[in-house]
């Protein structure tokens, strides 16, 4: 569901009425305007990149594009290749059965874990991240430059693969109401200080009862203290850094 008023033209209507339109001649050009939400798309990328999600199927080479909203990949998730870990890590003749791992300390107590049950849950943690490891054998990176997703080993035609990538497209369609009222204010934020860098080239103006001066260095100090308002709006909404516990 799209939010209403969410449109780029729309968006800029509203930045000009703010600006005075329709009242006063406010002097920015369509070019103007562009530039101005190009601007806020920059910034707005920084702070809240799109993570988007890819499905891609084999075709037997090594090498893949990538879509041309892709900025980085940051994950690549191939599908479960089906070896059991006796299959994996037979040639090193090493039990890895479900009874070798979970071990005959299970149900004797005293172990010095907390007893049967404690030393089973850590048991199947290990196995359980035992086939994480199987499964994520495939490898993969990715060239800027080339805008190429390669995978080593090849991996078969046909087998699937699930791509997770940075995007700093913006789409304002899909902003909630509170993102997109930032969103918007960053835009006007922009088109003051556009329109103020214009009108503080002309200091006095004559007219009819003397000189008039524009108010462009107001316009600048504004789009300064607000820019410094949006972005640390912005900053609450980005999620925190995540830890390690161990």
């Amino acid at each position: 569901m799209t939010t209403p008023g969410s449109d780029k033209d729309d968006i800029k209507d509203y930045v000009m009425r703010r600006l005075g339109e329709g009242t006063v001649c406010v002097e920015l050009t369509g070019d103007h305007m562009d530039d101005c939400v190009l601007r806020a798309e920059e910034w707005w990328s920084q702070f809240f990149g799109t993570r988007k999600y890819a499905l891609m199927v084999s075709t037997g080479t090594a090498e893949y594009d990538v879509p041309d909203d892709c900025d980085a990949v940051t994950e690549v998730i191939f599908e479960s290749i089906g070896n059991s870990l006796a299959d994996v890590f037979d040639w090193a003749g090493v039990s890895l059965g479900v009874w070798d791992l979970v071990g005959s300390r299970f149900g004797t107590g005293g172990s010095g874990m907390g007893g049967g049950y404690s030393d089973l849950v850590q048991q199947l943690q290990y196995l359980e991240q035992a086939k994480q490891i199987v499964s994520a054998i495939r490898d993969w990176d990715y060239d800027r430059v080339r805008r190429k997703l390669t995978i080593h080993p090849t991996p078969a035609s046909g087998e699937k693969m699930a791509m997770y990538y940075l995007s700093s497209a913006v789409e304002t369609s899909y902003m909630k109401r509170y993102e997109l009222m930032i969103f918007r204010d960053l835009v006007y934020a922009y088109a003051m200080q556009t329109l103020g860098n214009i009108r503080s080239k002309y200091q006095d103006l004559p007219s009819a009862s003397g000189t008039m001066t524009l108010n462009g260095d107001t316009l600048l100090t504004n789009s300064e203290q607000l820019l410094v308002i949006l972005e640390e709006k912005a900053r609450k909404l980005t999620k925190p850094v995540g830890f390690w516990a161990g």
